[in-house]
């Protein structure tokens, strides 16, 4: 029964073959004999098409002399039970034997009971070159379950970065003379502009239409609720799973007994423990983010609210009652910060003793070596004044010496500290982010 729907389904995807309208982003994924490669990220951030990129790529290097070929675990043809697997790679050799190298693409596959142990039997005997996908973290090499570990190299695979966005609109882009063209500047600054209060999410990317872009958003979030919280944990009570996540989305900050109160109010029967759990069911389907204080008082650290953002920043526009710039700027250099850094530095905020803040703060080893503070809104001078004085603070009682403003378009200098504009930030060359490059390719 199992072999017959795999053979179908893994025949239906060969007649189709890869999709005319890819178009490649700077994330490099190769299939390797020495790890499970597993691709993880929010649904509907581009995981199956990096993996047609990556599976198209196969089959051009290995001049079609091997077996490429591609699953999706919520075919509804498919079902969702540990067989499932058992039966694929037996299924694929009825259908071309085994004496070429096999590359398996196997995608959504956190659904499937003992997953884990299936890719570690494969990978053990060396039956495919295995690059897996899912909308959890429990594929993530934080998570992985232990028959894995050391087995596998995960790729987290975030919303379009700024580069990748204006390769989606077909915007080509010379970085070095942007700053001296100012017709490429202003398209730039308003391709931004869409791009802060929209996101990066590349079906909303290549939308047009303002209602159309909404509307998907929406959607997204209901498929998000229903598939990867909702059915994965059991959820019954699926009105006050979305009321939370609403709440956490109007949210800047985070804190168990508030948020109980806040939903407490509104009628719902619930325990403080319910809304733990909530929001790590939330945060494992990368639908949340989590920053919590910096502090060297980890009892402190543990106690004090947690910043809170967005996978993307298109839900905040598309499910909040007020949106305003400046929180979905900070939102989208909140995503920047974690695809650049998140594997060597751990994110914070920070908060001073007289108030002080800054959003964010990235140590190593217990040392700060880098302070961030968003400001969009640079006209006001109380605010610009509370801004320059985070940092400056911060910095005296941290030791820090690198700090940077990321502005809605001024430059400079404030003191020591560096006054960048967004579009200059997101398109640099840094050595811990992705190369700049803006060519379209199909």
């Amino acid at each position: 029964m199992e072999r017959a729907s795999l053979k179908r389904s893994i025949l239906d995807w060969m007649d189709a073959g890869v999709p005319d309208d890819l178009i490649d982003r700077n994330i490099h994924v190769i299939p390797s004999e020495e790890k499970v490669l597993t691709v993880t990220g929010l649904r509907r951030v581009g995981k199956t098409y990096l993996m047609f990129q990556t599976l198209k790529r196969t089959l051009e290097e290995t001049h079609g002399e091997a077996n490429v070929v591609y699953l999706n675990m919520e075919d509804e043809r498919l079902p969702a039970k540990t067989e499932t697997l058992s039966s694929l790679i037996p299924a694929i050799y009825e259908l071309f034997g085994d004496s070429r190298p096999l590359y398996l693409f196997v995608d959504e596959i956190q659904n499937i009971p003992l997953w884990s142990k299936w890719a570690r039997r494969v990978h053990d005997m060396h039956q495919a070159h295995l690059i897996i996908s899912g909308s959890s973290s429990v594929l993530s090499s934080a998570q992985i379950p232990t028959e894995l570990r050391g087995r596998e190299e995960n790729i987290r695979v975030f919303p379009l970065s700024f580069a990748d966005y204006l390769n989606f609109r077909g915007v080509v882009v010379d970085v070095e003379s942007l700053p001296y063209d100012d017709r490429m500047l202003a398209q730039v600054r308003a391709e931004l502009a869409r791009y802060v209060e929209f996101g990066g999410l590349p079906e909303i990317v290549l939308r047009d239409g303002r209602q159309q872009r909404i509307d998907l958003l929406q959607k997204y979030f209901r498929v998000v609720v229903s598939r990867d919280i909702a059915e994965r944990h059991n959820i019954r009570n699926t009105l006050l799973l979305k009321d939370f996540l609403r709440t956490a989305v109007e949210s800047r900050y985070f804190s168990i007994s508030k948020t109980y109160n806040v939903l407490k109010s509104r009628g719902h029967g619930l325990s403080k423990s319910t809304v733990a759990r909530y929001m790590d069911f939330a945060t494992e389907a990368y639908f949340l983010e989590e920053v919590p204080l910096y502090s060297t008082n980890v009892r402190d650290a543990l106690l004090r609210p947690r910043k809170l953002y967005l996978a993307d920043g298109g839900f905040i526009t598309a499910l909040s009652r007020t949106v305003s710039m400046g929180r979905l700027a900070e939102n989208l250099v909140a995503t920047e910060i974690q695809r650049r850094y998140a594997r060597n530095y751990d994110i914070n905020y920070w908060r001073g003793s007289q108030g002080q803040e800054v959003d964010f703060a990235l140590s190593r080893k217990g040392h700060v070596d880098k302070l961030i503070q968003v400001c969009w809104d640079v006209e006001e001078p109380d605010t610009w004044k509370r801004e320059v004085g985070g940092l400056l603070a911060a910095m005296k009682r941290l030791g820090t010496k690198s700090a940077i403003i990321v502005t809605s378009e001024i430059s400079g200098s404030e003191g020591s500290i560096e006054v960048v504009p967004m579009w200059k930030w997101l398109l640099e060359s840094d050595s811990a982010s992705l190369p700049v490059q803006s060519r379209k390719t199909t």
